[in-house]
């Protein structure tokens, strides 16, 4: 290949390299929209062990991917990224390249991570696209934990004052309001709350 202008094209693949569906553009970015692609599901795990998020140390994207690669259909598209919790201590040791000692370790600093989550930090582990930390600090100075979170926004609760109560909130555009408010956000935090309950953090204000 030319290093300087050649004429060689890239190519740019229509279908997800991991899972073969079809790519949506979105503005620059060829995205794939299958929520059980192996390859996002990895990347998931990667984002859960961050530092900055559930900060699980040990845990690599090549031992994420190990982790995918043992999972059969079933477990991918139930658990998803979450099934990192539901690992036993045997499932780890049974994958390659981990012995007893590293298997149990692993295991331990999964468990660990699941105490003391701040609630920006279990917003942020929500793995949602545009809802972050920040979002989070927002919703917690303004709703302080979950419950009182869930009244003003969950759509399933009858509050008409729904989506005026997260617009009036500094920082909240519409998408991002559209998007707290939405069956989706709120599935994915009832699915995180079975292995994570975050802690009430004193008010900072």
């Amino acid at each position: 290949s030319n290093l300087y202008g050649g004429k060689e094209e890239i190519v740019i693949p229509n279908a997800c390299p991991s899972c073969g569906t079809l790519l949506k553009k979105d503005g620059p970015i060829l995205k794939c929209e299958n929520r059980f692609c192996p390859e996002k599901i990895v990347q998931k795990i990667v984002f859960l062990a961050r530092k900055n998020v559930l900060d699980i140390a040990g845990l690599s994207e090549e031992t994420a991917r190990k982790i995918v690669d043992s999972l059969n259909p079933i477990q991918l598209n139930i658990f998803q990224e979450r099934y990192i919790f539901e690992l036993k201590v045997e499932d780890i040791i049974k994958l390659p390249g981990f012995a007893e000692k590293s298997g149990r370790k692993l295991y331990e600093n999964i468990q660990n991570a699941r105490k003391n989550v701040p609630l920006p930090r279990f917003i942020k582990a929500l793995c949602i696209d545009g809802i972050g930390e920040d979002v989070g600090k927002i919703l917690r100075d303004r709703y302080h934990n979950l419950y009182t979170m869930e009244d003003y926004l969950a759509p399933y609760k009858r509050n008409t004052e729904r989506n005026k109560s997260v617009l009036e909130l500094e920082g909240i555009g519409e998408k991002t309001a559209e998007i707290l408010t939405s069956g989706t956000f709120w599935t994915a935090i009832k699915n995180l709350y079975d292995y994570i309950v975050p802690v009430e953090e004193p008010n900072l204000t």
